[in-house]
C-alpha cells in the first residue's frame, strides 16, 4: 500500500510543479505587456519624472475598482482602455497614492522654483 501512496504523492508534486511553472510563465508575459504599455506611455512618472515603481493612472478617474481585478485581467483592461482612447498616464507609486488623499505626497517630487 505504501508504494502506491508514494507514487500518488510524487505524481501530485510533479503536477503542482508544472502548474506553478505555467503560472509563472503567464505572469511573466503579462508583466512584459505591462512594462511595454508603461514604456509606450512615457516610461516615467508624469508628476516627478521618476522611473522607479511605475503605475498606470487614469487621468479622468477609473471606472472600475483596481483591487477587485487580478493582475492579469488588469493588464488586459488597461490595453483595451488605451485602444479605446481612455487617457492613461504613468505615475510613480508615491505620486499615485498622493492623488487619492492626504498621504504626504511624493518623496521624489522636484522642488518647485518660486520667484
Amino acid at each position: 500500500m505504501e508504494p502506491d501512496f508514494l507514487t500518488e504523492v510524487q505524481h501530485s508534486e510533479r503536477h503542482n510543479e508544472g502548474v506553478r511553472r505555467r503560472m509563472s510563465l503567464r505572469k511573466e508575459r503579462y508583466r512584459f505587456a505591462m512594462d511595454m504599455l508603461i514604456q509606450h506611455l512615457g516610461g516615467k512618472c508624469a508628476e516627478c519624472g521618476s522611473p522607479l515603481d511605475p503605475t498606470i493612472d487614469h487621468v479622468d478617474g477609473a471606472t472600475w475598482e483596481r483591487r477587485a481585478v487580478s493582475f492579469m485581467s488588469r493588464v488586459r483592461r488597461y490595453y483595451e482602455e488605451y485602444r479605446a482612447g481612455v487617457r492613461l498616464q504613468v505615475l510613480c507609486h508615491d505620486c499615485n497614492s498622493a492623488q487619492g488623499g492626504p498621504h504626504g505626497g511624493c518623496r521624489r517630487r522636484r522642488p518647485v522654483a518660486r520667484a
